[in-house]
């Protein structure tokens, strides 16, 4: 995949951000994201995810996945007729500014926000992670992890996928979590 320049990387920016708030709004009114505007992100958002830990970088069904088992686990879920977001971004901490109460500017610091991208969410109601190896396990994306499922306690559920066999079982269980929850 060639390099973007800042222009392309910008105006994909702002294409997904004017698509983020299309699904937030809807959302918010309690109305079913369609599936073309949930296609459309994700492929705006593949387009500019970069690749770690020297991972493989694959691309199908014009989306691009940080691995090999990252785009197989999408496979296994096309497959099986499960939709999913590819890479939503949760918000864990918003940006803010350290200001001190003396005025004295330089001590005042700019935080940066604290994102977190699983690799898939499914009806808004799962959270799946596949992690293919340990390097990926990292203590950033445990702590991550946590404060994801803090934030969002009971609202969703929670699933590590670590191989192929957990894969293949955690198929099963997103089934019965959109049965009994009358989801698709």
């Amino acid at each position: 995949m060639a390099k973007l320049t800042d222009k392309a990387k910008a105006e994909i920016k702002s294409k997904l951000e004017d698509v983020n708030i299309q699904i937030e709004k809807m959302r918010q009114a309690g109305v079913k994201v369609p599936s073309i505007l949930i296609n459309t992100r994700n492929q705006l958002e593949s387009q500019l995810n970069k690749n770690k830990y020297n991972a493989i970088k694959k691309e199908w069904n014009g989306m691009d996945f940080d691995s090999t088992f990252e785009m197989e686990y999408a496979q296994l879920l096309t497959k099986c007729g499960i939709e999913y977001e590819h890479h939503r971004v949760f918000e864990l901490m918003p940006a803010f500014e350290l200001k001190r109460p003396d005025g004295v500017e330089e001590f005042e610091e700019k935080i940066r926000a604290i994102k977190y991208e699983p690799d898939f969410v499914i009806c808004d109601k799962i959270i799946i992670d596949v992690k293919g190896n340990e390097a990926t396990q990292t203590r950033t994306f445990e702590d991550k992890w946590k404060m994801l499922k803090n934030i969002h306690r009971d609202r969703y559920y929670y699933m590590l996928v670590s191989n192929h066999q957990e894969a293949g079982l955690s198929v099963s269980k997103i089934k019965q979590i959109l049965a009994k929850h009358n989801l698709k």
